[in-house]
């Protein structure tokens, strides 16, 4: 336990300039104790303001011990540490949190990966540099300054420039730095440099590291790091002498090559490739699942992007003649293994994984070399490379190196797997704070580190206790000159070689990588792949006071961003702190008398998404207002996880009106990846143009509003609100007026905004999402005013305009609301709506609103109503064998069978322990639905069964369900040990499930698909043999089976015996039950 003094101590040294955070690791023998000591530590913390943040971060970092439970903090002051213990508090003392990765800065792993595998270092290579790169980390570790103090003597003594002004330029030399670290030399040798700068940091804080791998250059990196290149003997051409070869060959490339970008894993692009080119075309790199790059003659490539567009995905054409990565480089190899004879090479340390076969390199030296100059023949294997790594154990990479690209790949590989990629440096945060939540992470994830180097010339006597945990049970791998602690002046032999190799092989890949990484040729700007992955080396890094702690509430951090131009942010999706994301489930509310708070899955309202777009343009071009949002479209849903996910903002400024001030500004909204939707990481879920200028215009005349067979609405406000998913927050509807043919006009009073987010009583909005979706809630009373439902349950897919025509409305203001029907057809609806403000002008306008027409169940069945009261599926009647059962068929609409629905009406209707069954079900879509709506079809048969014989209905999701083959026993979920529902049992054919439940001790169910032509008659005789065969056990080919004399009746031999069979016809199946009641002879 740590006890705050009440003030600092005089031994303290002054904190070197540049620390703008610290990371505090808080250590407790299990939950409960973990969260005492962090509320105990923030009462300190409270008590004594001034305690400085580093003297309390080192006497953690002293007292951490192995084992227990951990909870790590990256905090900026004391009220900032304060906050972030308590809510980390708050979430480990709930037993349904496993984990809390708050990109804020708050770790907790109730299974640490320390203690699953091991730990690799990932080098990048040149598209990783940005200007400003590693300069804040050069004031904080000493090793850092050092390596770019050995760049500033080795220009010294060449007599040429030093790269650190271009890497660190003065404010007015940006725009020339920048230009100048788009060329590959400065590229490659920048990147490198930082790479060995972020691996002296690593080895002072002693990493155990296991293995090392590199992407494409930045396997020199890995080579070196791990001692396979002995690059002591190393002397080779300079700087100037081998970009002037690779110039050359630059200018001498000829043939006809095409090299195309593709939004896809390698798989896609190979088997388009091989129906289309024949081998002809290959791919060159394969990143991610969504990233690849392929290579070929140009004709061929041509037909291959266009199967791909095809099939939707984003393809880009690169200008660029030479082939890196591809067979087709071999006539430019002969100058490159001649540079690589002359490095001597040797057994590596610590094992090496290459980027050319995704194994680990060979031990012996000659086939390391080999192996290591085919590089550039051989296509980039990072994608198998990161998948080899995992499965040989590996659980923990970090990135050893500037801006964090290669993280993004490694997370798209492993995504929903255990696993932690974490980056050294990010351009979005300052150099120390990125270490600080490097550092979080490794020590919430039970990694053994000399956390007093943290705190080195800072804190007195801070390496007095080692600041370094003993490594426990944990494996502590052989390292060689990795984990060294000692400081090392520069230059040394390794130093030496490191850039001597980078001068050799400074326009390696120029073409792929260069435009790939960095979407910039060495003579243009080019766009490649906006909708993968972001264009990073032409952006200035923006100080952090200027991106950080940005007032709106649904932002998050920036991840790039260049004032005027464009940006990207991030932000974390977290149900715990998202509070206002419970009363927006899709599916419906109150579906669990057992568990009151159990609604359905919650997803992203669409106008959170607009909130997020309108934020983020508003951030871009500060000063403006935001008066519209055109040409919205929506994609797909954007669920919530148990766990946080990420969600992705992206803008870039499209045009500027000088003379009105003006601006449109392109936007759209990404998760990066759930475990709802197939396919869904990385891809759009909306996208919007949104307008800015410098103030609101005049509101317009409110729009026509006469109403053909105008009534008073029947409907009431309760009313709409039971057929609707929206909870409390999004209520505020207070009346219901007047309808007709055209549209409908109510009211509604503004809510406050206290409740949306848990750790944000006040949020700042750009358009008040809440108010906007509320307002929409008008169209859904219209609808519920028609006289046929089919149909009516609507969801949005896009909207023409959103206008504003002043700031927000007062809470508690009571306002007009009109919507307006403009046009309707059996697929979609479109729809209009004014908010208009307390003077009776308009304060938004909506046009244009589409909406997507589900064909849901209704009457009886009704997959939104109350769960208690209505069924999904539909009752036979006719089809049941006694008046002691009951049947029910449901052929499960397609709207349904798509995964978001499918996934809330899991929610809905399951219990916990169901859902966590669900997800661990492996196979295609078909066989996922039939787990699913077999067991819910057998709910509604045995829960109908039993409300025959008691007052009150019951919920689906209070049903705990055990299956037996066909067989579904369900208990009370409240009552385990309590009286049972009746027995069911189901038949699937083809999606269509029949189910059936008696409480005779013996029955059975059989159903059968009725095709064009075949005779009903027969069909009713084969199901009627499944019925029997169900119940009784024997093969349904061994029962004889003739028709009965009652309508439907058939009669089944058995045993001597004739049992009643009692089918039926409905839709394109027949049904079939009994419950073996014996024909009388």
């Amino acid at each position: 336990m740590v006890v705050i003094a009440p003030s600092p101590s005089p031994q303290s040294a002054a904190p070197v300039v540049g620390w703008d955070s610290e990371a505090f690791v808080v250590c407790g023998a299990d939950r409960a104790d973990l969260r005492e000591r962090s509320l105990a530590l923030a009462a300190d913390v409270e008590r004594h303001p001034g305690a400085p943040l580093a003297e309390i971060a080192a006497r953690l970092a002293a007292d951490l011990q192995p084992g227990g439970v951990r909870l790590a903090v990256v905090a900026s002051s004391p009220t900032d540490l304060v906050a972030k213990l308590r809510r980390g508090a708050d979430r480990v003392a709930d037993p349904k949190c496993k984990q809390v990765r708050d990109t804020n800065g708050l770790y907790f792993f109730e299974t640490p990966l320390a203690t699953q595998g091991t730990l690799a270092l990932l080098f990048p290579g040149e598209g990783a540099q940005y200007p400003g790169m590693l300069a804040d980390l050069c004031g904080v570790f000493p090793e850092v300054e050092d390596a770019f103090s050995w760049c500033d003597r080795l220009a010294a003594e060449s007599g040429r420039a030093s790269l650190r002004a271009v890497l660190h330029p003065a404010p007015e030399d940006k725009a020339a730095a920048e230009i100048e670290l788009r060329q590959l030399g400065p590229s490659i040798f920048g990147v490198l440099l930082a790479d060995l700068a972020i691996t002296r940091v690593l080895q002072n804080l002693q990493l155990p590291v296991s293995a090392v791998a590199g992407h494409s250059a930045g396997e020199l990196a890995a080579l070196l790091a791990a001692g396979a290149m002995d690059s002591t003997a190393m002397i080779g051409p300079s700087l100037i002498e081998t970009t002037d070869l690779m110039q050359r060959l630059e200018d001498e490339a000829g043939g006809d090559v095409a090299l195309l970008a593709v939004g896809a894993g390698r798989a896609a692009v190979e088997e388009v490739a091989a129906n289309v080119a024949r081998g002809g075309v290959v791919v060159a790199m394969d990143n991610c699942p969504h990233q690849s790059v392929a290579v070929g003659p140009t004709h061929l490539v041509a037909a291959v992007e266009a199967a791909l567009l095809e099939r939707g995905l984003v393809c880009e054409r690169l200008p660029f003649r030479r082939p890196y990565h591809t067979p087709l480089f071999e006539p430019w190899m002969p100058q490159f293994r001649e540079l690589f004879a002359r490095i001597p090479f040797s057994a590596p340390h610590t094992p090496i994984y290459s980027c050319s076969t995704g194994r680990p390199f060979p031990p012996d030296p000659a086939a390391i070399r080999d192996l290591a100059v085919n590089h550039w023949v051989s296509p980039v294997e990072f994608t198998r490379m990161i998948e080899t790594m995992y499965a040989d154990g590996v659980r923990i990479f970090v990135e050893a190196g500037p801006r964090g690209n290669l993280s993004a790949f490694a997370e798209d590989v492993l995504r929903g797997r255990p696993c932690a990629v974490i980056p050294a440096n990010v351009f979005r945060k300052s150099g120390p704070t990125q270490v600080n939540h490097m550092v979080a992470q490794l020590a919430a994830h039970h990694v053994p580190l000399n956390l007093a180097h943290l705190y080195a010339g800072r804190v007195a006597d801070a390496g007095a206790s080692g600041g370094r945990e003993s490594p426990g049970e944990l494996a502590a791998p052989h390292t060689g000159g990795l984990t060294s602690p000692a400081r090392q002046d520069l230059p040394d032999p390794v130093m030496d070689g490191y850039f001597s190799v980078m001068e050799q092989f400074l326009d390696v890949q120029r073409e792929v990588v260069e435009a790939f990484f960095t979407g910039h040729a060495a003579n243009g700007h080019i766009s490649v792949l906006p909708e993968f992955f972001p264009e990073p080396d032409t952006r200035h890094p923006t100080p952090d006071s200027a991106v950080e702690g940005l007032p709106f509430c649904f932002l998050g951090d920036a991840v790039q961003f260049e004032a005027g131009r464009e940006a990207v942010f991030r932000r974390t999706l977290d149900l715990h702190e998202d509070l206002y994301v419970d009363d927006h489930t899709l599916g419906g509310r109150g579906v669990s008398r057992t568990d009151p708070r159990q609604n359905g899955l919650p997803v992203l309202p669409m106008t959170f998404s607009l909130e997020a777009m309108a934020s983020a343009a508003s951030a871009l071009v500060p000063g403006k207002v935001v008066i519209a949002l055109r040409d919205v479209r929506l994609f797909r849903w954007v669920p919530y996880e148990n766990e946080p996910t990420t969600f992705e903002v992206r803008v870039s400024v499209a045009s500027v009106n000088a003379e009105t001030g003006v601006v449109e500004v392109k936007a759209n909204v990404r998760d990066l990846g759930n475990s709802f939707v197939a396919d869904a990481a990385n891809k759009p879920s909306s996208e919007a143009t949104v307008v800015l200028a410098d103030r609101f215009p005049e509101p317009p005349e409110p729009q026509p509003f006469v109403l053909s067979d105008e009534a008073p609405c029947d409907a009431t406000v309760e009313e709409l609100r039971r057929n609707m998913f929206h909870g409390p927050l999004f209520q505020m509807l207070r009346s219901l007026d007047r309808y007709g043919k055209e549209g409908i006009e109510g009211t509604l009073e503004v809510q406050p905004r206290d409740g949306w987010f848990r750790s944000n009583p006040n949020p700042r909005t750009v358009i008040d999402p809440v108010l906007v979706d509320a307002a929409m809630h008008i169209l859904g009373a219209w609808h519920l005013e028609q006289p046929d439902w089919s149909g009516r349950i609507l969801l949005p897919i896009g909207m023409k305009s959103l206008e504003f025509f002043g700031p927000l409305p007062e809470v508690g203001s009571r306002l007009l609301v009109r919507g307006y029907n403009e046009e309707e057809t059996a697929r979609q609806a479109r729809n209009g709506v004014e908010l208009f403000d307390t003077q009776g002008r308009p304060w938004f306008r909506l046009s244009g609103a589409g909406y997507w027409r589900f064909y849901l169940p209704f009457g009886d069945t009704n997959f939104f109503g109350p769960k208690d009261q209505y069924f999904l599926s539909s009752r036979v009647t006719e089809a049941e064998a006694s008046a002691a059962s009951r049947c029910y068929f449901l052929d499960p609409p397609l709207d349904l069978q798509q995964p978001a629905l499918r996934a809330s009406g899991v929610r809905v209707s399951m219990t916990p322990t169901e859902q966590a069954a669900f997800l661990k079900v492996r196979g295609t879509e078909a066989e996922k639905s039939d787990w699913f709506f077999s067991r819910l079809v057998a709910k509604d048969a045995a829960r109908a069964l039993w409300n025959k014989g008691h007052a009150s209905g019951t919920f689906p999701a209070d049903m705990e369900s055990e299956v037996r083959g066909n067989v579904v026993l369900c208990r009370q979920r409240a009552e385990p040990t309590g009286e049972a529902f009746p027995l069911a049992k189901f038949a699937v054919a083809k999606g269509r499930v029949a189910a059936f439940a008696a409480t005779a001790e013996r029955f059975g169910v059989g159903l059968v698909l009725v095709k064009k032509g075949d005779a009903e008659d027969a069909l009713r005789l084969d199901a009627a043999r499944l019925a029997a065969a169900d119940a009784l056990g024997v093969p349904a080919a061994e029962l004889t089976a003739t028709t009965g004399a009652t309508p439907g009746g058939i009669l089944v031999a058995h045993a001597g015996k004739k049992l009643r069979v009692q089918t039926a016809r409905h839709k394109d199946v027949v049904i079939g039950t009994t419950v073996c009641e014996v024909e009388p002879a």
